[in-house]
């Protein structure tokens, strides 16, 4: 008994950037008119256009969801901003990075131990039995 002859997997092409939404518009436009025309009887290489197309809208809008470099900073580009900061809003990690440099490594402040007060055990005494037990 011979096994099934495996499917050849697809390797799904991923559009060139840059992504925006007229790229996206375009894309969803030749979805919507392929799948206007596409029926039972079309040929397989249609079905394999249209989940090209579907695969690359996908990944479209994946890329246009992604949060945008609102901090201004290359370097970390998802990251808060610190409106406090000196010269203007800035990078927040940034910001953490300089104050480092500029005051050293941190430091740990060592305390002298304080003594440990002795604690007397107080015992409860113990009940007295009851008579017949022991």
């Amino acid at each position: 008994m011979k096994a099934a002859p495996q499917a050849p997997r697809h390797n799904w092409t991923v559009p060139d950037p840059p992504y925006d939404d007229t790229v996206l518009a375009q894309t969803m436009q030749q979805i919507n008119e392929l799948a206007a025309e596409i029926n039972y009887r079309s040929e397989d290489e249609t079905f394999v256009h249209l989940a090209d197309l579907t695969h690359a809208a996908f990944v479209i809008a994946r890329e246009l969801s992604r949060p945008r470099n609102s901090s201004g900073c290359i370097q970390h580009p998802g990251a808060p901003i610190d409106p406090a900061a000196p010269g203007g809003p800035q990078c927040l990690f940034c910001q953490g990075q300089a104050r480092r440099q500029q005051t050293g490594p941190p430091t740990v402040a060592i305390r002298p131990s304080r003594p440990v007060p002795r604690y007397e055990r107080h015992r409860m005494p113990r009940p007295p039995m009851p008579p017949g037990n022991g």
